[in-house]
């Protein structure tokens, strides 16, 4: 007898009927989910038939992804160890593909978590896109810094020798170190008149660094330092990931000062701004 009409249900609700075997049906989805659509065709006779349930999915949104960093952090946003990248993101079609990049680098496809273990400051990319069709809805790329610094700074060395001045005697400590990837930040000096003790005669001063990859100086001089003494200077330095170097000791010096110095006897502590590498640091009465 052949077709009468047709009838479409969205969700199980009628939304149109065309009187003829084949034609359009006009609905506009206001939702975006997945709907589950039917056909109802009825023919000359009043008899009804079902055909089967079509699952269309609703999507004119953008999935959102994220990232977890997991590892060890230190100092201005600095990692100390190797990290472990995880990216994760959702969406009411569901995820085709998500991508990453580091720096300049073509998009690669994550598939899973990813562990990153070189000391560097990176600039790690990512974006998701969606199972929408025909081609899914794409994110907005991501863009967050990833910085890895595991290695102390160094190496580290200190040396002292003496110089006379028309105002006394100096002892000078010249040490030198780097950090080529966090930069150093900060540096300590100590002295000890037993080398092979922890404890400090005058303990530890920390002084802060330009943001260089090699030492900034700074001068330590104290005061009452006893003449005819055995002295060593202790020295550490501290890069951005908050990581010290090994401590660092000079050699022994006498400390025997000028008895024809002008002035008190009493030492002061004052910085000395843009030396670099070898750094000079005195210690004089």
């Amino acid at each position: 007898s052949g077709i009468a009409t047709l009838r479409l249900f969205v969700d199980g609700v009628p939304v149109g009927t065309i009187g003829a075997p084949s034609g359009t049906i006009n609905w506009i989805a206001t939702t975006e989910k997945t709907y589950s659509l039917q056909v109802e065709a009825t023919d000359a006779a009043g008899n009804i038939a079902l055909g089967p349930i079509v699952s269309y999915i609703v999507d004119r949104t953008p999935p959102v992804s994220n990232h977890t960093f997991t590892g060890t952090l230190g100092t201005n946003g600095w990692y100390t160890s190797s990290v472990r990248i995880t990216l994760n993101a959702t969406d009411v079609s569901g995820i085709r593909a998500i991508y990453y990049a580091f720096d300049n680098a073509a998009p690669k496809l994550y598939t899973v978590p990813l562990n990153i273990a070189t000391d560097k400051a990176f600039k790690f990319r990512y974006y998701a896109v969606d199972s929408a069709n025909p081609n899914g809805n794409q994110e907005a790329e991501h863009s967050v810094d990833l910085k890895i610094d595991k290695t102390p700074p160094g190496p580290l060395t200190v040396s002292l020798d003496a110089s006379p001045t028309p105002e006394g005697r100096f002892i000078q400590a010249q040490w030198d170190g780097s950090d080529n990837v966090s930069k150093l930040k900060a540096a300590s000096i100590a002295i000890t008149t037993n080398p092979a003790a922890a404890d400090n005669t005058l303990t530890w001063m920390t002084y802060g660094i330009s943001d260089d990859a090699t030492t900034q100086g700074f001068t330590r001089i104290p005061g009452q330092l006893a003449e005819g003494t055995l002295y060593y200077v202790r020295v550490k330095i501290r890069n951005g990931a908050g990581l010290w170097s090994p401590t660092k000791q000079s050699t022994a010096l006498i400390y025997d000062a000028d008895p024809l110095a002008i002035g008190s006897g009493e030492g002061v502590i004052a910085p000395i701004a843009g030396l670099a590498t070898n750094s000079t640091h005195a210690l004089r009465s």
